[in-house]
């Protein structure tokens, strides 16, 4: 056999290097693997990053190739191809920035660098600067240089960014929770030794959180949110 056709509805592709093929190529019914290249394939020795990637944003091949080189944003890849869906993952191609992220440590555990990178994600620790109000803001750079200084000083362990992050939906960049995230930091982290997920839930939270986080005057005008005011909805939430 020189080739074999796959199906385009296939999800999952697995262990190809072992086929003793050497090329993957999409074609309009699907893709296939074959023993020689064709004008468009992918030699199957370069593959870090899944296959089910490149099969699924064939069109961002040349990307994902370049970025590929760096292990973590390898990793980064291969765990949003799991996590996020595809609406997710092709904005993220087309809006994302890995300058400081590429200073972020790792641990060196797949399952921690996993819920850690997702965290990241939600932060905003990967987005190109955007513009609020007059002004633009790095929250990459932003989060990156908060960050490094916790773990620096020992008050943010990447160790157990399992406990922390596991029950946090990969939803994107909420800039109000970031912003309070990096504000109460030291409140936010207390909670957690008390409340293990409390990071988790306000994360996940905020939004509904924030609708109940009004003054009592008539204008029911909406506050800034406080640690106090997380917990106290939690705890209402499990009574």
């Amino acid at each position: 056999m020189t080739e074999i056709k796959l199906p385009a509805g296939l999800k999952v592709f697995e262990n190809l290097q072992n086929l003793n093929f050497e090329y993957f190529t999409k074609e309009n019914d699907g893709f296939k693997v074959s023993t020689s290249p064709s004008e468009d394939s992918i030699p199957l020795s370069l593959f870090k990053i899944r296959p089910e990637l490149f099969s699924r944003f064939w069109d961002y091949r040349d990307l994902l190739f370049r970025e590929q080189t760096n292990e973590k944003i390898q990793n980064v890849y291969n765990v949003f191809i799991n996590e996020l869906p595809d609406t997710k993952i092709e904005e993220f191609l087309n809006n994302h920035n890995f300058t400081f992220f590429k200073q972020q440590p790792v641990d060196g555990n797949m399952m921690i660098e996993k819920e850690y990178y997702k965290f990241l994600y939600n932060l905003g620790g990967m987005l190109p600067p955007i513009q609020v109000e007059n002004k633009k803001i790095d929250y990459a750079q932003k989060t990156t240089n908060f960050l490094i200084e916790k773990i620096k000083k020992g008050e943010f362990n990447t160790g157990l960014s399992y406990e922390y992050f596991k029950r946090m939906l990969p939803l994107g960049f909420k800039k109000e929770f970031t912003d309070f995230f990096i504000e109460h930091y030291d409140e936010i982290m207390e909670q957690e030794s008390h409340m293990k997920g409390f990071i988790s839930r306000c994360y996940n939270e905020f939004e509904e959180v924030q609708k109940t986080n009004t003054s009592n005057r008539g204008s029911q005008r909406q506050l800034k949110p406080t640690v106090k005011r997380f917990v106290e909805f939690f705890e209402e939430i499990n009574f």
